[in-house]
């Protein structure tokens, strides 16, 4: 319980949780943004394993390191009654708080955002539906040649058995 006890005082924990709420935030934004650069898709997972592995250091630094008003100064260095451990918790749950109030406010809007197709008007599944013609399908200029290919099938059975009315 020593342990635990001394991570609360360094802000280990808090600050554990400020870095998974900060990290979730950057690829949240991250996955919205990049596909409008059109960037590839390893500059995600680039940057999803590089906050990753910052997230260990991150740690490392919260235990051996404490903000003052000073500015940062190693944990040994600053006496229990100088400490300014508490003051720094509470900003920091402040901004976990803040960030936590992020991700809902993203999630929340990613849920009720408007589909960028919901106004386009879909292809028929079945050749032969009632009141649809070639004209009412509008080709879409960024498919490719093979999405663009028409399939054209009878109307009536030609087979010469007859038993394929039903296709």
């Amino acid at each position: 319980m020593k342990l635990l006890a001394e991570l609360r005082r360094r802000n280990v924990i808090r600050m554990a949780g400020l870095y998974l709420v900060g990290a979730w935030l950057v690829v949240q934004i991250a996955e919205t943004l990049l596909p409008i650069f059109k960037t590839p898709d390893w500059v995600l997972q680039t940057l999803v394993v590089l906050l990753a592995l910052g997230f260990i250091p991150a740690l490392v630094f919260s235990w051996v390191f404490e903000l003052t008003p000073d500015g940062l100064k190693r944990d040994g260095g600053v006496p229990p009654e100088a400490s300014t451990a508490n003051q720094t918790g509470r900003r920091m749950d402040k901004l976990i708080l803040a960030g936590m109030v992020a991700v809902v406010l993203l999630v929340a809007a990613d849920r009720m955002w408007p589909e960028q197709g919901s106004g386009a008007v879909s292809a028929p599944t079945a050749a032969g539906s009632p009141g649809v013609t070639g004209a009412e399908i509008a080709p879409d200029p960024d498919a490719t040649a093979a999405a663009n290919s028409i399939a054209v099938l009878p109307f009536a059975d030609l087979s010469p058995d007859g038993d394929q009315a039903w296709f």
